[in-house]
């Protein structure tokens, strides 16, 4: 049987260092979820991913919901900053970050404007 990475929380470095922590083996369809946030006024989401990935991120509200947004990204060794124009609707949200594509996304970090 041939065995697939999953996503996992990890960081560079050994535990004690000041390295940012990640989500690792983002493969197709793999998504992250984040609760909840006071989202007033968003216009703009930013994402910080590295890896061997050619793909896109879709931003949802709920896991089955209508997407919001998507990011294209491509590959690089380097976090490197992608970022797409959203209306997220003003009220307190779930976040869901779903990957697609080919290869490992890695995500480091989101931000809202």
């Amino acid at each position: 049987m041939d065995e697939q990475p999953i996503p996992k929380i990890t960081q560079d470095g050994k535990d004690g260092d000041e390295e940012i922590g990640y989500i690792a083996n983002m493969k197709d369809s793999a998504t992250a979820g984040f609760k909840y946030f006071d989202c007033q006024e968003i216009r703009k989401v930013k994402i910080k991913v590295r890896g061997y990935c050619h793909g896109v991120f879709e931003v949802k509200t709920s896991w089955n919901g209508a997407i919001l947004a998507k990011i294209p990204v491509g590959f690089t060794n380097v976090w490197t900053e992608y970022s797409s124009d959203i209306v997220i609707p003003d009220g307190i949200h779930a976040l869901y970050f779903r990957y697609t594509g080919n290869g490992s996304a890695s995500l480091a970090s989101f931000t809202l404007e």
